[in-house]
């Protein structure tokens, strides 16, 4: 009988650093990656920054802001 083998990977910040790398003329400073989740604006994915800022994945856009 084969063996079964499983791999498990995340990474919670792929999106955020991948536009990191792809557009090195951002400022520094926090960076929220957004997506439209059911009619709302959320935040899907966080550079390092921004989560020591106090956001969240799967916070909304507008109480984002309002950090």
């Amino acid at each position: 009988m084969p063996q079964k083998r499983l791999l498990s990977l995340w990474f919670p910040r792929l999106a955020a650093e991948r536009v990191m790398r792809l557009d090195r003329g951002l400022p520094a400073g926090p960076l929220a990656v957004v997506a439209d989740r059911r009619g709302a604006q959320v935040l899907v994915s966080l550079n390092a920054e921004a989560s020591r800022a106090g956001l969240a994945p799967g916070q909304p856009l507008r109480d984002a802001r309002a950090i």
